[in-house]
């Protein structure tokens, strides 16, 4: 029996043919949970004071990679249904574009994010072999 990673509305329209409002893949859907931790504030959620880590805060204090990739992965561990989290940084041109390898008990994925001063987007997301 296969884990079910849940249901969402698509929003990731830059990303997939997915338009905004129609309802999205359990995979689709759990990338984008993972996507949105990493876009919001940590405690911007007044009763959910733990859930996020800005990515663009790297961009001002710009430290070693390894620091905004562990960063990445410790936001990916809060989401219970992720059992590996793997993140690469490269910067190119003041954009940092990260790649986070993504496994569950189910599925292996892999997506990438590009960060700049004023967005923070997914890019691309695909199915792991």
């Amino acid at each position: 029996m296969s884990e079910s990673l849940g249901a969402d509305y698509g929003w990731l329209d830059q990303a997939t043919d997915n338009a905004l409002g129609l309802a999205a893949s359990e995979e689709l859907a759990y990338i984008q949970s993972l996507a949105r931790r990493l876009m919001t504030p940590n405690g911007s959620i007044k009763y959910w004071k733990n859930y996020g880590t800005d990515l663009r805060q790297f961009l001002l204090d710009d430290p070693p990679n390894y620091i905004v990739a562990s960063a990445a992965e410790a936001e990916c561990y809060k989401d219970e249904r992720t059992q590996l989290a793997q993140a690469t940084i490269e910067r190119i041109e003041g954009e940092m574009f990260v790649t986070l390898d993504v496994e569950t008990g189910s599925s292996a994925f892999r997506f990438v994010m590009s960060v700049a001063e004023a967005e923070t987007k997914l890019v691309s997301m695909q199915k792991a072999a």
